[in-house]
């Protein structure tokens, strides 16, 4: 029994010495792999500092992604509601009465509405642009003065450029105007706007008569008159001929026929005048 005994106790300090091998083993090993650690977090460490403010926007774009999906989300329930209501309608409150609203037929009432309110207001654009060529018209007329009741009162021939100018603005002004020109109950305004030309032109025969009843009552015409009274009856002539070129449905060789006329009815006039004189 004794070498028995004996082998079992070198069994045991082998046995112990091993085990102190083995924690040894593993607290060099545990020392190793804590070091490996700290280095690799060290330099994971390293790294993740240089890219602070990337690693945050990147984690802002997240967060603001996640934000638009919730929203997303929110909308589509919503949009879901909204859609059964819209097929199925929905319940209100009328004065104490339950009414079932449906929001297609409301949106197309929506769409008529909206329709008819344009249309109101591309009318009243019309209205508005008919009362300025109105007022036009009637400030037009307003600078012609009236020779039935006061036949003396004729238009300076200097003003006479300008009435041209202001015939013509408001003829194309007038002719610009569809509504103007289709529309029946316009039509006595058409005819007034378009018998202008003949108005100014008739008012350019009365100063041109006053012009020439002028010059054969005048006492003495001295040289300066003479070129006065020629500029004068150039600036009526001018005058008359653009007025006529501004009716429509006339000819330009036409002019100085009429023209011809106006001066033979002025003078037969004025020698109609001085018949009963010379009698």
């Amino acid at each position: 029994n004794e070498p028995i005994l004996e082998h079992n106790d070198d069994f045991d300090s082998d046995s112990q010495e091993d085990a102190l091998n083995f924690d040894t083993y593993i607290l060099n090993r545990l020392t190793e792999l804590d070091s490996a650690n700290c280095e690799i977090m060290s330099r994971i460490l390293s790294r993740v500092s240089g890219k602070e403010h990337e690693i945050k926007d990147e984690v802002d774009r997240i967060l603001a992604a996640e934000l638009e999906i919730s929203a997303a989300t929110m909308y589509i329930q919503s949009g879901r509601e909204f859609l059964r209501r819209a097929i199925r309608g929905y319940t209100t409150n009328d004065c104490g009465n339950d009414i079932i609203h449906n929001p297609v037929t409301g949106g197309l009432d929506v769409l008529r509405l909206a329709d008819q309110q344009d249309k109101i207001r591309s009318l009243l654009d019309v209205v508005d642009r008919i009362i300025a060529i109105r007022f036009q018209e009637a400030t037009w007329w307003d600078g012609i003065p009236n020779t039935t009741v006061f036949p003396q009162n004729v238009v300076p021939f200097n003003r006479f450029h300008s009435f041209v100018d202001e015939t013509r603005r408001l003829i194309e002004t007038a002719h610009a105007e569809e509504v103007i020109c289709h529309i029946d109950c316009l039509q006595s305004m058409r005819d007034r706007i378009n018998g202008l030309p003949e108005v100014l032109m008739c008012c350019i025969q009365s100063t041109f008569a006053n012009f020439v009843s002028r010059i054969l009552t005048a006492k003495r015409l001295s040289e300066e008159s003479l070129d006065q009274y020629f500029c004068e009856y150039q600036t009526l002539l001018q005058a008359w001929i653009e007025a006529f070129s501004l009716i429509e449905n006339e000819r330009a060789d036409d002019a100085a026929t009429k023209w011809t006329g106006c001066v033979l009815e002025v003078f037969s006039f004025e020698i109609s005048k001085a018949l009963p004189s010379a009698a």
